[in-house]
């Protein structure tokens, strides 16, 4: 007897997306992360988010149009990525071996999450993690934290982000087809284009307050990046933040396409001096010095203002990590272009208003390097470097400083006033 048995149609993620979760998932990229239930205080919606579940209405209408687009029960999704997209067909075996591999990786995926239908009040707000994976430019990325989506949106345990527009949809067909289509910039203004290493990098400055536009990118930023963020609180009242956003630009057949990797906010007026209030770069595009490069520019940014900044507490343990390199290599270029001579004296003060980096910063910078010892007897503030020390150091640690990862020089930005 012949078996007439019609193959299964694959969906997107098994034909494009397979060879993409182990990798993103590695126990490598993601030891220190495996604290997946942090708490947050989820607010009270406010009439933002009243306008941005009208915003993903239309595509809530425009998934039940579509025919032969389901996302359960077994029935067929169509998901494309681009005109040219090759589709192959994946053997069962593999895709056994595939949610084994997921399994494994993530043991919590092997138990079923129960979800609460009771509702929850401000005083007993429902932390439970229900999104566990975001779907962002291709890739399918493990989620850390719990994001405040709308609920509609949040219990959906895989969402798909438009990495160009940064809106969310909980069907694999609506954004298969949204993506095809949709190749914005972020709204704004560029204020930087340069190279790093072989990549062409730009930056956009985002005002929250102006125009609607703006204000729903970022708030749609903001709950994206709280997947991977355990501090952030702030997702919807966006008035008083700008975002500075990091893409790069890639050459697909003539066209420029622009992947967002990473962003920080930063309060406009903030009485605490800070320059920085939450740092996101995207689990595929961590490690490779983006976030010491929007480090970087959030002290540029300081110094144009005239300002001496510092991150807003609380900072991650990997931020933390990333802002102790950035003030090293700071110091570092300081000390060796301040002056050419053999032994030279710095005050402490005098450094905080050539780096705009805070006193507090530069004393644990200099404790982490061994020189705080080096501090002059009998003056206060003041510390004696000479280039011997700053050679041993370097050639003991390997520090890599000659080299800023920003080219000041293309910044285009002023100050507010």
């Amino acid at each position: 007897m012949s078996n007439n048995t019609t193959p299964t149609s694959l969906s997107f993620e098994e034909e494009h997306l397979s060879d993409r979760v182990v990798e993103i998932s590695s126990p490598r990229e993601k030891s220190p992360l495996t604290d997946v239930n942090s708490p947050i205080l989820r607010s009270v919606r406010s009439s933002s988010s009243e306008s941005l579940n009208r915003k993903h209405k239309l595509d809530e209408e425009e998934e039940v149009s579509l025919e032969g687009n389901t996302r359960m029960g077994g029935e067929k999704e169509t998901f494309y990525k681009g005109s040219n997209a090759k589709r192959t067909r994946l053997d069962p075996v593999l895709r056994d071996n595939r949610q084994i591999a997921e399994n494994s990786l993530n043991p919590r995926r092997t138990q079923k999450i129960t979800k609460s239908k009771s509702k929850t009040s401000m005083f007993d707000p429902d932390t439970t993690k229900y999104i566990e994976e975001i779907v962002l430019g291709g890739y399918v990325i493990k989620t850390w934290h719990s994001s405040p989506y709308p609920d509609e949106y949040n219990r959906a345990e895989r969402l798909y982000t438009c990495e160009h527009c940064m809106r969310y949809m909980k069907s694999g067909g609506v954004y298969g087809r949204h993506i095809t289509t949709c190749h914005v910039s972020p709204p704004g203004i560029r204020i930087y284009e340069g190279m790093k290493g072989d990549q062409r990098i730009r930056i956009y400055e985002v005002d929250g307050a102006k125009g609607t536009e703006q204000k729903l990118y970022g708030q749609m930023l903001s709950l994206l990046g709280k997947n991977w963020l355990e501090t952030k609180m702030i997702c919807y009242d966006v008035e008083g933040f700008c975002f500075y956003v990091l893409v790069e630009v890639e050459e697909d057949n003539g066209k420029e396409i622009e992947h967002t990797m990473g962003f920080f906010s930063k309060e406009k007026f903030s009485y605490g001096n800070y320059n920085l209030a939450c740092i996101c770069v995207f689990p595929h595009f961590q490690k490779k010095g983006y976030g010491r490069l929007l480090i970087e520019l959030s002290y540029e940014l300081s110094k144009r203002e005239r300002k001496v900044g510092s991150p807003e507490e609380p900072v991650s343990q990997m931020a933390r990590h990333a802002y102790m390199s950035y003030w090293r290599k700071a110091l570092l270029r300081t000390f060796c272009h301040a002056s050419d001579k053999q032994i030279s004296t710095f005050n402490v003060d005098e450094l905080s208003q050539m780096t705009a980096i805070q006193v507090n910063d530069i004393n644990a910078a200099l404790r982490y390097m061994g020189l705080s010892k080096l501090c002059k007897k009998g003056t206060r503030n003041t510390v004696v470097i000479t280039k011997d020390m700053i050679m041993n150091y370097v050639t003991k640690t390997g520090e890599k400083w000659e080299r800023p990862e920003l080219n000041v020089s293309l910044l285009v930005w002023e100050p507010r006033d």
